[in-house]
C-alpha cells in the first residue's frame, strides 16, 4: 500500500520551512507553486486514502493504514503550528509574515479535517490513544476547565468535603494545566467529556439521598480508575472501622465487599486503559483489609484451653444441631452478625454422642443445606418440647 501523506511530508518539512520562505521573501523568489502543490495534495488526501483502503487485505491492514495516516497528519499539523509560532516571533522583521501565517493555518486546517474524517468514518480502526494536535489541545483544555469549575461549584453546594471534591476532580486536573502532565488523547478527551456530563447529571439529580454515594457510584460505573479514588474510599472506611470491635469491623468490610462485587459495571473503557477497572481495584483493596483484619484476629484471639472438654453434650446429630441452630437464628433468639464466629463457638462448646469434636466447617455446610430427615426429627423434638411446656 502507498502512504497517502508521502508527498506532503517533504513539501512541509523542506519547502515550507519558515527559514526557507523568509529567505525567498527577501530574494523575491516565487513560492506560490509550492503552496498550490501542498494545498492540492492536502485536498486529495481522502481520495488517496480511499484508493489505498481497497488494497488493504484485512482489518489489521486497514487499522495500520488509518493509524499511520492519523499519526502522520497530526505530526504535520503540529509542525505547521510550530512554523506559525516561529513566524510570530519574527513578525516585526517582514511584511509578508501575516500572509504566510494564514497559509500555514489553511494547510493545518485541511490536515485536521482529514483526521476528523478518519475518526468519524473509521472509529473501529482509529487510535484513541493518539494525542490531540497542538492547536486542538488548548481549546479542549479550556472546555474541560469550564466543566471542572461547574462541577466544583455544584459539589460545594452539596456540602461535600474539600478532600472528596479534590478526588472527584483528580481525573481532570492533569489535563487542564498549561503544560499537561499527561498527553490529552482523543480517547481521554471523549471519556472526560462524557464523565463530566454524567457527574453533572448525578449531582443535580442524584439516585440516592446521599450525593456523595451517588457520585461514587457514578465514578465506579464509568470506570474512573484513578488511584486517588480508591485511596480515599479505603482511608474513609479505615477511619470508620478504627473504633469498632473486630467482629463489627469484619462485618462492615464484608458488606462493602458484597456491595462492590455486585455493583453493575458497564465494561466501559477506563480513564487509564492500562490499569485494572475501578471496581476491581476497590474489591482488591477491601479483600486486603479483610485479610489484615483476619491476621489481627488470629494474633489477638485467646489461646485455646489445653485439654479442656466440650461443655455440652447433645443427643442431636450434627445435621440436626445445624437445623436447630438455623431456627434459633431465623427466629431472632440468637443475635449474630458473624456466622463464622458462631459456628466456631458452637463447635468448640458442644459435642454429640457420636462425635467428641465438631467441625465448624461441617456445621456451616449443614446449616445452609438442611436435610429433610433432620428437619423431621427436629420438628418432633420441638413438638415434645411444646408438650412438656404445657405440663410446667
Amino acid at each position: 500500500m502507498h502512504y497517502p501523506l508521502a508527498t506532503l511530508h517533504p513539501l512541509i518539512q523542506q519547502h515550507l520551512h519558515p527559514r526557507r520562505l523568509l529567505k525567498h521573501a527577501r530574494q523575491c523568489t516565487p513560492t506560490q507553486a509550492t503552496w498550490q502543490a501542498a494545498f492540492k495534495h492536502a485536498a486529495c488526501l481522502r481520495v488517496a486514502f480511499m484508493q489505498q483502503t481497497v488494497l488493504a487485505k484485512d482489518s489489521a491492514a486497514l487499522t495500520l493504514l488509518v493509524q499511520a495516516c492519523t499519526a502522520g497528519a497530526v505530526s504535520l499539523a503540529n509542525r505547521l503550528h510550530a512554523y506559525g509560532a516561529a513566524l510570530r516571533a519574527a513578525e516585526s522583521r517582514y511584511e509578508q509574515i501575516a500572509h504566510l501565517q494564514a497559509q500555514y493555518a489553511v494547510l493545518e486546517k485541511q490536515l485536521l479535517c482529514f483526521v476528523q474524517y478518519l475518526r468519524r468514518y473509521f472509529p473501529a480502526h482509529f487510535n484513541q490513544e493518539q494525542p490531540l494536535p497542538c492547536s486542538s489541545t488548548q481549546k479542549a483544555q479550556q472546555r474541560l476547565a469550564a466543566h471542572v469549575a461547574t462541577l466544583q461549584a455544584a459539589l460545594q453546594t452539596t456540602g461535600a468535603a474539600d478532600s472528596f471534591i479534590a478526588v472527584v476532580l483528580a481525573p481532570f486536573t492533569p489535563c487542564i494545566q498549561a503544560a499537561p502532565v499527561q498527553p490529552l488523547t482523543y480517547g481521554r478527551l471523549l471519556y472526560l467529556q462524557r464523565l463530566a456530563q454524567e457527574l453533572h447529571d448525578c449531582i443535580h439529580h442524584p439516585a440516592t439521598a446521599d450525593t456523595t454515594i451517588a457520585v461514587i457510584v457514578c465514578l465506579t460505573q464509568n470506570n474512573c480508575n484513578h488511584p486517588a479514588l480508591v485511596q480515599y474510599l479505603v482511608a474513609q472506611w479505615q477511619q470508620h472501622t478504627a473504633e469498632l470491635p473486630l467482629p463489627e469491623a469484619a462485618a462492615f468490610w464484608a458488606t462493602r465487599l458484597r456491595e462492590y462485587t455486585l455493583m453493575p459495571h458497564y465494561g466501559r473503557e477506563g480513564l487509564y486503559p492500562a490499569l485494572p477497572p475501578l471496581r476491581d481495584s476497590i474489591v482488591a483493596a477491601i479483600r486486603h483489609e479483610i485479610q489484615d483484619a483476619g491476621a489481627i484476629a488470629s494474633h489477638t484471639a485467646a489461646p485455646p484451653r489445653q485439654g479442656a472438654e466440650p461443655l455440652v453434650t447433645t443427643s442431636l446429630s450434627v445435621t440436626q444441631l445445624a437445623v436447630l441452630l438455623r431456627l434459633l437464628v431465623h427466629c431472632g433468639m440468637i443475635k449474630c452478625s458473624n456466622q463464622s464466629a458462631l459456628f466456631r463457638q458452637i463447635a468448640g462448646a458442644v459435642r454429640t454422642e457420636k462425635a467428641a469434636k465438631l467441625s465448624a466447617e461441617s456445621l456451616r455446610i449443614k446449616y445452609h443445606t438442611p436435610e429433610r430427615t433432620a428437619i423431621s426429627i427436629v420438628k418432633d423434638c420441638l413438638l415434645q418440647m411444646v408438650s412438656a411446656l404445657h405440663k410446667l
